[in-house]
């Protein structure tokens, strides 16, 4: 009986293991560090140290065009964390972002950890002549515009 329990344990985490190779592969995703990653890592490290002026210079400039960097700036929260993990990115294609339109994203989520809290999240990036942008969510832009902290 031991033997036949075995035989499909064993076939199902082969089934397993071939479902996640053909999923990364048909949804493009990077486990671990990619360039995107680094790049959203280094601007939650810019949020956790409170240094939002140099996080809006980070912003997608087609957004930046809406949000004043003061007020994002005042609005800004920021909590200190002891550590920012990149799990993983994947391509979400044409996408469309607030103020942007339609163009080629990638999704990026991660953990933020502080003493005994974990977070996970993600954010949106889109290369912008070599370097990867930071997006925010159409929320979070019409408050801007509208003078107010989302």
């Amino acid at each position: 009986m031991l033997g036949i329990i075995g035989g499909v344990l064993l076939l199902l985490c082969a089934g397993c293991a071939v479902v996640s190779v053909v999923l990364i592969n048909r949804f493009d995703v990077d486990l671990g560090d990619s360039s995107e990653g680094d790049a959203a890592r280094g601007q939650l490290e810019l949020a956790t140290l409170g240094r939002h002026d140099e996080r809006w210079e980070r912003l997608h400039p087609g957004q930046q065009a809406v949000v004043p960097a003061g007020l994002f700036a005042t609005c800004a929260e920021y909590d200190d964390a002891d550590s920012i993990d990149i799990i993983a990115s994947f391509g979400d294609g044409d996408a469309f972002v607030s103020r942007v339109g339609f163009v080629d994203t990638r999704v990026v989520i991660y953990t933020i950890s502080d003493g005994g809290s974990t977070e996970t999240g993600f954010v949106e990036m889109v290369e912008v002549d070599g370097d990867w942008r930071w997006t925010m969510t159409g929320e979070d832009i019409d408050s801007y515009e509208s003078g107010r902290c989302p």
